[in-house]
């Protein structure tokens, strides 16, 4: 591993901003349970969103629709859901 990935790596642990997968009926996505709540802190955090849209194409059902919300882990640990950031895919 080079100096550059280790700074990459480095800069994006620090960065707050996290995303998560949510179906239609609002419920979101815990990846290592495989399993929907009602809570956004029981979501599968994801730090790149190329992870996320990759983890809900692979559990999409036909005529379902998720979003993928980008949220931002506060230091308490809480999450704060970013406004605007909804993009809706089929």
């Amino acid at each position: 591993m080079n100096t550059r990935e280790i700074r990459r790596r480095a800069k994006q642990a620090r960065d707050p901003r996290r995303y998560v997968i949510q179906d239609q009926l609002g419920l979101f996505y815990n990846a290592s349970l495989d399993e929907w709540s009602l809570r956004p802190e029981a979501a599968t955090l994801f730090r790149q969103r190329k992870t996320a849209d990759a983890v809900r194409q692979a559990i999409s059902v036909p005529g379902e629709r998720m979003h993928i919300l980008r949220v931002t882990e506060r230091k308490n640990g809480s999450l704060r859901l970013s406004s605007g950031t909804a993009t809706l895919l089929h």
